[in-house]
């Protein structure tokens, strides 16, 4: 026996034991962990659904029916469908952006509102190509750190950077990708399959 191999069982036969009797214990400690608490005759049973039945929520639109259609006329302009990948309608960011806003601060919900009432009142979802194309304009001016003075600009700012943001990020855009890099983003988490 080299002295290396006797060094090397002489260090970690405590180390041994030790690990097995942490398992030991640890598996005693899971054992009651998995014990069910006794039951009271007085807990109600309840009925349990289908995951299912729980993906497709039925809530109120935060956004009014109007002010929803011009987000996602808005949403379509700013990320379409292109190369085979689905554009921001097509991975559901109006849906995501109407709970999101729901849930968002009260100054970043009006912005949201006064934006969308903007595009209701020009009629920004029965507008043609190139009427939309001069609605958002503002778009094309050079960005500062300030930011637009104009609350349509700053509407249309914040809007572009969420509906982007939402669409890279989402599960549909994920899964258009060939490989997991191709994306070119690789925020969406895939699981080990």
């Amino acid at each position: 026996m080299k002295r290396r191999d006797w060094l090397r069982n002489a260090i970690t036969a405590p180390v041994g034991a030790a690990a097995v009797a942490a398992a030991g214990a640890a598996a005693q400690q899971q054992a009651v962990a998995q014990t069910p608490p006794p039951t009271n005759s007085d807990t109600p049973k309840l009925t349990l659904t289908s995951i299912d039945a729980l993906g497709a929520p039925n809530r109120e639109r935060f956004f009014a029916a109007a002010e929803f259609q011009a987000l996602e006329t808005l949403a379509k302009v700013l990320v379409p469908a292109y190369n085979g990948r689905p554009g921001a309608v097509e991975a559901g960011v109006p849906e995501f952006l109407d709970f999101l806003l729901s849930q968002s601060p009260a100054d970043r919900q009006e912005l949201y509102r006064e934006g969308l009432s903007q595009l209701v009142a020009a009629g920004f979802s029965t507008l043609d190509a190139a009427g939309q194309k001069k609605f958002l304009a503002p778009l094309e001016e050079p960005w500062t750190f300030a930011g637009p003075k104009d609350p349509l600009a700053r509407f249309l700012r914040a809007a572009k950077d969420d509906v982007v943001q939402a669409t890279f990020n989402s599960r549909d855009w994920a899964a258009s990708s060939k490989t997991r890099n191709s994306g070119g983003t690789s925020y969406y988490y895939f699981t080990i399959e």
